[in-house]
């Protein structure tokens, strides 16, 4: 296993808030100062067959995550990981060994004193050059039955979202205090 020594920062979208009746489209990795990369359910090989079907898709998102020494997120400690892992207990799969995990959502709740710890109203807040895309339920409705355009559409909108939190991490370097594992 390749070990991934700059901090990576992640995240998913999914078709429901619930992991019992939805699953992930994507999940987006982003290593510090380089371009991410994104794993789409469309691009498995059981996704490819069935559009439903993200075993394939968990399976990399776990191994992604696992080949890092550190994963940064926004949110993801209460939503992402505990997804990510519902849908492999799911499809019998092992769940993930956690490496360090930072969760920017805390540190941001910690030291901003504005009316939402969103990442968009961070990312406001803050005047960031990268912004993060609108969500279109229309789009998450198509990309959820399998129309790759809308799809693409989503994975565009993981990919704000690991550029934006990248930049969110940069101003909130100093306060943090910690790393949770």
């Amino acid at each position: 296993m390749k070990l991934n020594v700059m901090p990576v920062f992640f995240d998913f979208e999914m078709t429901n808030l619930n992991a019992d009746f939805g699953r992930i489209l994507c999940g987006s990795f982003k290593s510090y100062g380089q371009p991410s990369h994104t794993y789409r359910i469309d691009e498995t090989p059981g996704g490819k067959k069935e559009p439903w079907n993200d075993r394939d898709l968990c399976i990399q998102l776990r191994d992604a995550i696992e080949e890092s020494w550190m994963i940064l997120s926004y949110n993801g400690v209460m939503f992402d990981i505990k997804y990510l892992n519902s849908r492999l207990l799911k499809h019998r799969e092992r769940v993930i060994q956690k490496p360090l995990h930072r969760d920017m959502y805390f540190v941001a709740k910690t030291v901003f004193a504005i009316s939402s710890n969103r990442l968009a109203s961070v990312q406001e807040f803050l005047g960031l050059d990268t912004t993060k895309t609108r969500l279109d339920p229309a789009m998450w409705n198509r990309a959820a039955a399998g129309d790759k355009l809308a799809l693409n559409y989503v994975v565009e909108h993981c990919e704000a979202d690991v550029a934006v939190l990248e930049e969110v991490f940069e101003h909130l370097i100093p306060f943090i205090k910690e790393i949770h594992a």
